[in-house]
C-alpha cells in the first residue's frame, strides 16, 4: 500500500504514463493491518485514515478518488483548514458529482471516482 496518494506523488513520465512516486509510508498489506499513527496527506485520506489510522488496500483507492476528482474537476473534494473540518467533511457531505463541475465529463469517469469516493472499507 502507498498509504499517501496525492497529485504530487503521480508524475508523468516521458510517453506520457502516470507514474506513482514517493513511496516513504508505503508498506505491505499483511504489516498494515489494525491502527497505526496517522501519516500521510490528510486532504487525501480516506475517512477511516484520517481519523483512526487504519489503513487498507481501499485506502489508497477512497484517495486516488481523491486525486481523480481533482485532476477532473480543478479542485479538492473536500475543502477544509484543519484535521477537524476534513472529519466533518468526510461524515457530513458528499463532494459535488464532477460532472456538476466540468461539462461533457464522460460519465464512466464519475461513476469510477464514485465507487473510490465511498467509505474506504465499502469500495472492495
Amino acid at each position: 500500500m502507498h498509504c499517501d496518494l496525492k497529485p504530487a506523488n503521480v508524475m508523468i513520465d516521458g510517453r506520457g504514463q502516470a507514474r506513482i512516486t514517493d513511496f516513504g509510508l508505503a508498506r505491505l498489506e499483511d504489516s498494515a493491518s489494525g491502527v497505526d499513527a496517522i501519516a500521510g496527506t490528510p486532504a487525501y485520506m480516506a475517512p477511516d485514515q484520517l481519523a483512526r489510522g487504519e489503513t487498507a488496500i481501499q485506502s489508497d483507492l477512497y484517495s486516488l478518488g481523491l486525486v481523480l476528482y481533482e485532476a477532473f474537476t480543478g479542485q479538492p473534494a473536500h475543502k477544509s483548514g484543519s484535521i477537524e473540518e476534513l472529519n466533518r467533511a468526510h461524515a457530513a457531505s458528499s463532494p459535488r458529482r464532477p460532472a456538476e463541475l466540468v461539462a461533457d465529463l464522460d460519465p464512466a469517469l464519475c461513476h469510477y471516482n464514485g465507487l473510490c469516493n465511498r467509505e474506504s472499507k465499502e469500495v472492495l
